[in-house]
């Protein structure tokens, strides 16, 4: 990292994703699924910081519109 700038812009990032992962978690736990099903985006995050929070969102959404079709 090269200055403060950069350093707290890392920073800053690495906390929204903690914070991503933690409404990940509880999101599922209330939809009902298994800790393990949201792993791979808390995986994706720690890597890639918003593609996994956002991954999330439109693989949920999906599920959730093709559940309401069905009722």
């Amino acid at each position: 990292m090269g200055s403060l700038d950069t350093a707290q812009v890392v920073i800053d990032l690495y906390i929204l994703g903690a914070m991503a992962c933690v409404w990940m978690y509880r999101d599922n736990r209330d939809r009902g699924n298994k800790v393990t099903s949201v792993l791979p985006y808390f995986l994706i995050t720690a890597f890639f910081v918003s593609i996994g929070p956002l991954l999330y969102l439109v693989v949920n959404a999906a599920k959730t519109s093709r559940s309401a079709t069905k009722i």
